[in-house]
């Protein structure tokens, strides 16, 4: 399965960026191997608007079949379900391949909702 985690910098050891659609980049996973499958650029990063619908559409196409995340927006959210993309909470702060290897133990919640505050 691929895992798609969005990036401050191109890097799995790169800090998980919490800005969902508006990361810098996403390192992708395949948590089968435990490698790195690919880096890539985020082209919606300044988008005015849409970036979220945008970056999830980019992840769909690249067969994402789970994200983790820190945070996520509703629609974000809503798109990555309807396309059978699981969603999952990693703390704020990690690098991308200690949420990945979090992931890969099972270690992580998986976010169905998004809780209001």
């Amino acid at each position: 399965m691929v895992v798609a985690i969005p990036t401050t910098r191109d890097s799995e050891d790169s800090a998980i960026d919490p800005r969902f659609g508006r990361a810098n980049s996403f390192v992708l996973f395949d948590s089968s191997s435990g490698k790195l499958v690919e880096t890539l650029q985020n082209p919606y990063a300044d988008a005015r608007g849409g970036a979220g619908i945008q970056v999830c559409q980019m992840l769909i196409n690249k067969g994402v079949k789970a994200v983790v995340v820190t945070q996520i927006g509703p629609n974000s959210m809503s798109m990555l379900q309807s396309a059978g993309v699981k969603i999952f909470s990693a703390p704020a702060g990690v690098t991308a391949k200690q949420a990945f290897d979090s992931f890969v133990k099972g270690e992580l919640e998986e976010i169905t909702e998004i809780k209001r505050r």
